[in-house]
């Protein structure tokens, strides 16, 4: 669902600009900090070859399609 993802990632990109802060639905956890992880910045990695564990804890399902759909 590109288009969705998409429009959630310019809603996030609004609120951040809004409260002037480095806010984000998702978080970084590697190397042991936690650091926000803009929609923007994740798409970015997952076009440019980077993984995600689809099945991690609080991993973002978001661009999956559902099961039997």
């Amino acid at each position: 669902m590109p288009e969705r993802y998409a429009y959630c990632e310019a809603k996030e990109e609004e609120l951040r600009a809004f409260l002037r802060k480095d806010v984000s639905i998702l978080k970084n956890r590697t190397g042991g900090k936690t650091v926000p992880l803009p929609l923007a910045a994740f798409r970015e990695g997952l076009e440019s070859g980077q993984s995600c564990d689809p099945l991690d804890v609080g991993g973002c399902g978001c661009f999956f399609e559902p099961e039997g759909g």
